[in-house]
């Protein structure tokens, strides 16, 4: 998971291992969710907000805009099959993705 360590700056964006965004104790996981392998992700407006602390409130993990392959079988798609989207917390190797933003 790539994450700014700490806020305030573009530079201090870091490869932390072991610290995959976690949507389920996050209480983010819909129904037809599976994990998303992660091939590509993009970075917005909101997120380069996010890392220079200037969003208001909680932003939650940076990254949204994604593409990769489903890992897990959801209604419409199947695993191995490729996909892209929103996924809250997709700057990593794998996300928790909902289909209804896919």
């Amino acid at each position: 998971q790539i994450k700014p360590v700490p806020r305030g700056s573009l530079s201090g964006m870091k490869a932390v291992p072991g610290t995959d965004f976690d949507p389920i104790s996050d209480g983010m996981v819909l129904a037809n969710s599976a994990n998303l392998h992660v091939r590509s992700s993009g970075v917005n407006f909101r997120d380069v907000l996010n890392v220079l602390g200037a969003y208001p409130g909680d932003p939650g993990p940076p990254g949204a805009d994604c593409a990769g392959i489903w890992v897990g079988n959801v209604t419409g798609a199947n695993a191995g099959e490729s996909a892209f989207g929103m996924a809250p917390g997709s700057l990593g190797t794998m996300v928790m993705a909902n289909m209804q933003f896919m």
